[in-house]
């Protein structure tokens, strides 16, 4: 009888470790599972920021361009501010100069 009692418990032990090995790989195979989606995640996240990388370096360069258009267009409007000037001082003399005869 006590030979039969041992192999039950023997026989228990080994099912209950079976059960936690069952479980064990479970839980194995869902955090593999769960690494393989969080480097897909990744990959789709760095994919992404790379897009966004090359949109924001577009955009710098586009800006800086249209800060020399910027630039340049004040320049033009300097110089036709100074022509203005000047036309108008030699206008005005003329204007004087015609008053005073």
């Amino acid at each position: 009888m006590g030979s039969i009692d041992a192999q039950e418990a023997q026989r228990d032990r080994l099912l209950h470790s079976t059960t936690r090995l069952e479980a064990s790989s479970r839980r194995l195979d869902n955090s593999h599972r769960i690494a393989n989606e969080t480097e897909s995640l990744g990959a789709d996240i760095l994919t992404e920021l790379h897009k966004q990388r090359g949109q924001i370096e577009d955009t710098k360069t586009k800006l800086a361009e249209g800060e020399g258009y910027v630039n340049k267009s004040l320049k033009t409007l300097k110089d036709m501010g100074k022509w203005y000037a000047f036309n108008l001082s030699v206008l005005n003399m003329l204007i004087e100069g015609g008053n005073s005869r």
